[in-house]
């Protein structure tokens, strides 16, 4: 089924394909709950 075949692909991508999908996203500003705390530990 298509959840199995997710599965089955889920975590396969090369470097080129990892930088495509970071490139293309939206860099937003974290919400006024989002202290520097939580980003350290998210980095982490």
């Amino acid at each position: 089924d298509d959840f199995s075949n997710v599965l089955e692909h889920l975590g396969q991508a090369d470097e080129s394909q990892i930088d495509t999908a970071l490139a293309e996203r939206d860099v937003i500003a974290p919400g006024p709950q989002v202290t520097p705390e939580v980003i350290n530990r998210l980095k982490m």
